[in-house]
């Protein structure tokens, strides 16, 4: 009777150790994707906008393209003015002159794991890239452009800041700065620090 037993226990233990030494040896045989032909054509650092309204609403980004781990594309995105560095791209393919990737952030409207998507065509000379930006759900498309700024593995440029002058709490300095500049367009905004 403990003969049928063992057997089993034998048995239990003998059977996933197999489908695990199958598993290793089919991955040992399988050879890295391939990088499509001029797909190292997009390799390097870009620096961009998407463009919602041209010189009223633009968001800068950083996009970082190079080679994955074991072959193929991979690379990531800072979204700065979003507090977003080092993103990891998803999906990232070639096609020719063709690029589209995307990245996954939090969304007030779509949720946490929003994914953005980006098609873009390389220019001739490979110094730009210009497409459609998709946001989170599809809901809208947004043009966007890239310019090559680096190689893969270079320091980031820094985000661009527009200056900052803090004011007194008064409104002496404020008043003061506003009307120096009474003969041009100026623009106010008050932000409140909560």
């Amino acid at each position: 009777m403990n003969r049928p037993r063992a057997s089993l226990r034998r048995l239990a233990w003998t059977f996933p150790s197999a489908l695990l030494l199958l598993a290793a040896a089919a991955a040992a045989d399988q050879e890295p994707a391939p990088t499509p032909a001029g797909a190292d054509r997009f390799a390097g650092l870009w620096r961009g906008m998407i463009v919602n309204k041209p010189a009223e609403l633009e968001v800068e980004i950083v996009v970082e393209i190079g080679a994955g781990v074991g072959g193929g594309l991979a690379g990531t995105i800072d979204v700065p003015p979003y507090r977003l560095a080092y993103v990891p791209l998803e999906g990232l393919r070639v096609d020719g002159d063709r690029i589209e990737f995307g990245f996954r952030r939090h969304s007030e409207t779509f949720g946490e794991g929003a994914l953005s998507r980006f098609e873009g065509t390389l220019a001739p000379g490979g110094g730009e890239i210009r497409g459609d930006y998709l946001e989170a759900g599809g809901a809208r498309r947004l043009a966007f452009q890239l310019g090559r700024v680096g190689e893969p593995g270079e320091p980031r440029p820094e985000p661009v800041t527009p200056p900052l002058r803090a004011l007194s709490e008064r409104g002496d300095e404020l008043r003061a700065a506003f009307n120096g500049d009474a003969d041009r367009v100026r623009l106010l905004i008050l932000m409140s620090p909560t």
